[in-house]
């Protein structure tokens, strides 16, 4: 039987080396501190949250969460009722309230785990002179080498591939991922997509809303698979049996998330991994299926910590995939706004989504309308809409002069953001990318000032140890125009 890449990954799971992260964390909790641990997606973070769970000598309770929720942590302050713990949470961006409840505690030392990205977009409601932060995305040369060694001879590249000298290092994944010999995993499921839907799509629409769900961070409950199964089967007996079909690549979900007096199931796809390569590569057509079928017939009050899910499951991007005509985009958003999500929110990543479209005159009526509900007050809605004054005139003829003050106007909003708001590497991003296209366009002197003003906010965003390849891809560029000058 073939090795996967996933069975790779399980191999380093069982066998694998602790890295010098691993050895530093340990060496901060022993010396008393809190920690925010951050990561890309498959840096090995979970894997280290369990290495340390199970590995650190600690005078008192351990526990490990995911998913928790307010009501999880103040029944955990209640039954250890003064007794000392080591606590460690996986995804605690999820809930802030629960974590910075805990981290109050006298008795509780606190780990969260978090991607990268997660932790940016709230790290401004944490109190971060209350932790330890450590970034384990990369691996250092020593870390590098022993993974390599433990990958199995019989999948293992003969000699070592790394990145380029002027690219970073890799994570743990990416290390696997350049150095075996085997299939990549979305190629895999590329083809295991391609099979199911051939045999019985059914099973393919399943995996998919599985995954679709599992990268909005929550699980599938059983009364969601029943609605979103409704006009296929109400027999419970065969859900569970379609289930079964899928194998290995499903797998019941058992994690903290779920409410103690809830007796239902829940599923999840097999591994992040799985859910990330099945997301990645299902056709448009069939995730369009997939998303209106989810959406015309799972009531929001089914969906588990639906205030979790809303935040990814109306993104523009995945919607533009989903949605390449569109016409039909612009009323799946109409449906959302009138019958799911009457927010702001579902309007703002409406307009995204018309604007990746080149539908300017729909995308500024909607941005308008999230504007004026949120009173102008929310930097994420303004950032949105100077990205779409942005792309709506970058094209055109630079000559115009209503379209340069549109351009600067554009700027002008994403400065104001990134002075007011705490989140400033959201703002930095976007700015720092718009100015690169606005020197391409006009090279003077007002393009070189934004210029500067980029290299110098993402090089403080960089020094705060934020270590995005967005940034470093940035950055390379700014520096690149800069010198050129």
């Amino acid at each position: 039987m073939p090795v996967t890449n996933l069975q790779v990954a399980q191999f380093l799971g069982v066998r694998s080396h602790k890295t010098k992260y691993y050895y530093q964390l340990e060496n901060d909790i022993l010396g008393g501190s809190n920690l925010i641990v951050t990561g890309l997606p498959a840096s090995g973070k979970t894997t280290l949250m369990m290495q340390l769970a199970a590995g650190v000598s600690f005078d008192g309770h351990k526990l490990v969460c995911q998913n928790i929720t307010k009501e999880k942590a103040d029944f955990i302050v209640r039954r250890l009722n003064g007794d000392k713990a080591l606590v460690f949470i996986d995804d605690f961006a999820n809930d802030l309230d629960a974590f910075n409840n805990l981290s109050k505690q006298k008795n509780i030392r606190l780990a969260g785990f978090e991607r990268d990205y997660n932790y940016e977009i709230v790290s401004h409601k944490i109190d971060k002179r209350n932790y330890k932060r450590i970034d384990i995305t990369t691996l250092d040369d020593k870390d590098i080498q022993e993974v390599f060694n433990r990958i199995p001879i019989e999948v293992r590249n003969g000699t070592l591939s790394q990145p380029q000298e002027d690219e970073m290092s890799p994570s743990l994944f990416e290390l696997i991922q350049m150095n075996t010999t085997i299939p990549k995993l979305k190629d895999r499921f590329a083809e295991v997509i391609r099979q199911l839907e051939s045999s019985k799509p059914i099973l393919v629409d399943i995996l998919v809303m599985l995954s679709y769900v599992h990268s909005c961070r929550t699980p599938v409950s059983f009364d969601m698979l029943m609605s979103f199964l409704r006009d296929t089967t109400s027999d419970y007996k065969e859900i569970y049996q379609l289930l079964q079909e899928l194998g290995q690549m499903v797998a019941d979900y058992g994690g903290t998330a779920i409410e103690i007096n809830d007796n239902q199931d829940y599923f999840m796809p097999r591994s992040t991994l799985i859910a990330e390569a099945i997301m990645g590569q299902v056709p448009s057509r069939i995730l369009r299926r997939v998303i209106k079928t989810f959406h015309n017939e799972v009531s929001p009050y089914r969906i588990f910590r639906y205030d979790i899910f809303r935040m990814k499951a109306y993104d523009s991007g995945l919607m533009a995939h989903a949605f390449p005509e569109w016409q039909e985009g612009y009323k799946f958003y109409e449906t959302v706004y009138y019958y799911i999500d009457h927010s702001a929110y579902s309007r703002q990543q409406g307009a995204l989504y018309l604007a990746k479209m080149q539908q300017y005159r729909e995308a500024f009526i909607w941005i308008d309308e999230a504007l004026i509900r949120t009173k102008h007050k929310v930097f994420s809605i303004r950032n949105s809409h100077a990205i779409i004054l942005f792309k709506a005139n970058i094209d055109k003829e630079g000559s115009n002069p209503t379209v340069r003050e549109t351009l600067d106007h554009s700027m002008k909003i994403l400065s104001e953001c990134y002075d007011a708001d705490q989140r400033k590497l959201y703002h930095a991003l976007v700015f720092g990318d718009q100015a690169i296209k606005y020197y391409v366009k006009f090279r003077d002197n007002k393009s070189q000032e934004y210029l500067q003003t980029s290299l110098k906010w993402l090089t403080e965003e960089e020094s705060k140890g934020f270590r995005r390849q967005a940034i470093q891809r940035l950055l390379k560029e700014t520096k690149r125009l800069l010198v050129s000058l």
